[in-house]
This record gives C-alpha cells, sequence and structure tokens, in this order.
C-alpha cells in the first residue's frame, strides 16, 4: 500500500515537474526584447523558451496528456488574439510572444544570437554599422 501512494505521489510530482517546465517556457517567450541600437533582439531565454515551445516541447506535452500540435494552435491563437483578455497574457507581454515568435520564424531559429546579430550589421551602410557597434 505505501509503495501504490508512493507510486502515485512520484507521478504528481513529475507531472507538475512538467508543467511548471512548460509554464516557465511560456513565460520566457514573452520576455522583452532588447535593444541593440535600432534593432531589438529576443533575449537567450525568449529564444530558448520559442525554439523548445515549437520545436522540443513534444515530450513534455506527451506526458501530459497534451496533444502538441493542438497546444501550439492554441498558443498561438492566445498570443495573436486581439480581444484575448485573460490575464495571465497581458497586451505587452502577448506583444512580446509575438515579436520574438515572429522573429524566430524570419531567423529560422538562429539561435546564435551573434550570427544574428552579424547578419543585421550587413544589412546596414557602413555609418550605421560604426554607430550600432560604438553604442
Amino acid at each position: 500500500m505505501s509503495y501504490e501512494l508512493d507510486y502515485k505521489a512520484q507521478g504528481t510530482a513529475n507531472r507538475r515537474l512538467l508543467s511548471a517546465v512548460v509554464a516557465l517556457a511560456i513565460q520566457d517567450a514573452q520576455s522583452k526584447p532588447r535593444r541593440m541600437g535600432k534593432l531589438r533582439i529576443p533575449t537567450d531565454e525568449a529564444i530558448s523558451a520559442i525554439y523548445f515551445l515549437f520545436q522540443h516541447s513534444d515530450n513534455y506535452l506527451s506526458l501530459l496528456d497534451i496533444d502538441p500540435p493542438q497546444f501550439r494552435e492554441r498558443l498561438l491563437k492566445l498570443m495573436f488574439d486581439m480581444n484575448n483578455k485573460i490575464k495571465q497574457f497581458e497586451p505587452i507581454k502577448r506583444r512580446n510572444f509575438r515579436y520574438n515568435y515572429e522573429w524566430m520564424r524570419r531567423k529560422e531559429n538562429i539561435l546564435d544570437l551573434t550570427k544574428a546579430y552579424e547578419a543585421e550589421l550587413e544589412k546596414l551602410d557602413e555609418d550605421e554599422k560604426h554607430e550600432k557597434i560604438n553604442d
């Protein structure tokens, strides 16, 4: 009997941990992008979170009995719906999420910020590069 209770308690604890990981990823995905001169770049946490939520969360979600494609579709709907009034997703946080998500889509999941920054610098003329590097 004691073994069964321990097993159930452990299962509950594991589900809570997995839920916390997914919740933290959603929270991190809403991080405010940082400014690099005129550029806005998602934080490392936001990049990792978006990458996790849309590329590597299938096992976590499946263990929580959540359908991964449906979860992603619902998450995007919540973040892109302008009429969303859910308190956990304040308008500024949803805007940050949308920016971070779209940035990742544009960069095709580039996780190395240095490469992304260098790619942005290549688009600028020489004066703007000098100004941005000296910021």
